[in-house]
């Protein structure tokens, strides 16, 4: 978007959708998975940074179209390897005014505006942090495979929130 200014064009960046919806919601709980948010000082000014390094192609590339509808412009994937040679998708975006208003909320207001799109805020902890696996059983010599969907994370307050929404509102029992 292009404004002017005392006769001198120059760029504006589009003001981030702040208002609850479901992709604010997924990039809530992706940031509190593995996606960070953070203040860089870059020269003379500072940067504020949203950052999503992984080596899931299709989450990256859901990620990104997530934050382009949350911030109205485009956002691209970088393609790295480290140091053993893995390959990995990275997404930035910059937004000072995301970044603070972010930072000035409690993890209980956070969590409050994601609860009505309690589902999109779960995927993006489960896209960041959950796994699949099947447990095997054996019962009467045959084996059965069990899925179970698993959260690892060191927050115990973010996995009892995931608990009470899975179970209030999908009725999934969890342990």
């Amino acid at each position: 978007m292009i404004t002017s200014g005392h006769g001198v064009n120059q760029f504006t960046t589009p003001k981030p959708n702040l208002g609850a919806s479901y992709e604010l919601s997924y990039l809530l709980g992706v940031l509190k998975g593995d996606a960070c948010i953070y203040e860089t000082r870059h020269k003379k000014h500072y940067e504020h940074i949203i950052q999503l390094a992984v080596i899931d192609k299709e989450f990256a590339e859901y990620f990104v179209e997530v934050l382009e509808k949350i911030f109205c412009r485009r956002v691209s994937i970088i393609n790295y390897r480290d140091d053993r040679d893995r390959l990995f998708y990275k997404v930035i975006i910059r937004s000072k005014e995301f970044y603070e208003w972010y930072k000035s909320k409690t993890a209980e207001e956070l969590y409050k505006i994601a609860e009505p799109f309690s589902n999109a805020f779960i995927k993006g902890i489960f896209d960041s942090e959950g796994n699949l696996c099947y447990f095997k059983t054996k019962y009467r010599d045959k084996i059965y495979l069990s899925p179970v969907v698993r959260l690892c994370s060191s927050d115990k307050n973010l996995i009892e929130v995931v608990q009470k929404w899975s179970n209030t509102y999908y009725n999934i029992l969890g342990k």
